[in-house]
């Protein structure tokens, strides 16, 4: 089974509007590895990103961005 990767997207991070999926997507192309993406609503529900965390069973999560929820998900 190959390991995954949850990617926790904020799509209105930095100063401009990267598809961030896309890119990581493209990136990981034909590489033995699943990806899933949460993308952050507005406004975030800290609840709801970290059930989402936990029923995705992820080996991996990464955080596309820098802005308070992900700030919270470093400290969990």
């Amino acid at each position: 089974m190959p390991d995954k990767i949850l990617f926790i997207v904020n799509k209105t991070s930095g100063e401009n509007n990267n598809d961030w999926q896309s890119d990581i997507e493209s990136y990981f192309e034909g590489k033995d590895i699943t990806l899933d993406f949460y993308h952050l609503p507005d406004p975030v529900d800290c609840d709801l990103l970290d059930q989402y965390i936990k029923d995705a069973k992820a080996h991996k999560v990464v955080a596309v961005g820098e802005t308070e929820p992900f700030r919270w998900l470093r400290n969990q």
